[in-house]
């Protein structure tokens, strides 16, 4: 991924409605994707590095700090193809960070995908772990076969369960849910070991979990699932999103019950082989004990 861009000051976190999707932005999504293209198709597959600082108010002091890697929606697959995506793994790997966060649609069609998937994903270098959760494609297609790779290789696929990290002398505990757009989620058994006062970070491939948890349940979540529209107008304002949060969630940073949420805008694509105005993210996510 020689050559990948960097966005190192994005937008502040917002905490904002939803609206409606409206005849007028369709039909100048539709130009922009046109424009893309035809004029900028390598920009589909390019993916751009992400750095932010998430402030977070009780995050345990031996956390304070550390970097997490965070990879969305590869969606290796007939769209996506072996060489972008093994360049895509080369460059994340080589990026300082302490742990990585895979958050589903490894594979698009078939799990056949998964095991030059797990191939680039094997002995991946963060020191604090690795951990994955699984997406709508997964299920799509063989959620087992692609769970039982994935932990071949070293990375636990939390599905509804929940495990305690600990970094000097402090303790979290990182929630996985399965995949809520086809309703796999369960956040009760996910969240029943979970200790009373404990720091929450919660993986969920789709940012629709928000809807089941109360208010000051969770810290903080990392998402997929958009794309970021994988299709916008000019800005990144996404024309369509496939959450019932809306499209303004479609990617970025937000407020919601109390939790930080962070929208991934995935690495691939589906429906169709093109971005516009929404490229492929790699995110590093810098966590800070205090409110910024």
């Amino acid at each position: 991924m020689k050559g990948a861009a960097v966005d190192s000051n994005p937008p502040a976190v917002a905490d904002i409605s939803q609206h409606r999707v409206t005849r007028r932005r369709l039909l100048q999504g539709a130009a922009a994707a046109l424009v893309a293209g035809a004029v900028s198709t390598p920009y589909t597959f390019h993916a751009h590095v992400t750095r932010r600082t998430i402030w977070l108010r009780d995050l345990p002091p031996g956390w304070d700090g550390i970097t997490a890697l965070h990879l969305s929606d590869f969606h290796r697959g007939p769209l996506v193809s072996a060489l972008y995506m093994r360049g895509v793994f080369d460059h994340a790997r080589r990026l300082p960070h302490d742990i990585a966060f895979f958050t589903g649609d490894f594979v698009s069609v078939s799990a056949g995908y998964i095991g030059e998937m797990c191939d680039w994903m094997r002995h991946w270098p963060a020191p604090l772990g690795s951990y994955a959760v699984l997406g709508n494609h997964d299920h799509y297609t063989d959620a087992a076969r692609i769970s039982a790779a994935v932990e071949a290789v070293g990375i636990p696929v939390l599905s509804n369960r929940s495990v305690s990290l600990s970094r000097n002398g402090s303790h979290l505990r990182l929630v996985g849910v399965d995949d809520p757009s086809t309703s796999k989620q369960d956040y009760g058994a996910a969240m029943r070991d979970v200790e009373k006062g404990a720091f929450r970070l919660m993986l969920a491939h789709s940012p629709d979990i928000v809807w089941h948890f109360g208010q000051g349940d969770i810290d903080l979540v990392l998402s997929g699932h958009t794309h970021g529209g994988q299709v916008c107008l000019p800005g990144g304002q996404a024309l369509v999103c496939p959450t019932s949060l809306g499209v303004d969630y479609a990617s970025g940073m937000f407020l919601w019950r109390g939790a930080k949420l962070f929208v991934n805008r995935g690495l691939g694509v589906t429906a169709f082989p093109l971005r516009a105005f929404c490229p492929p993210e790699i995110a590093l996510l810098t966590l800070k004990r205090g409110t910024g």
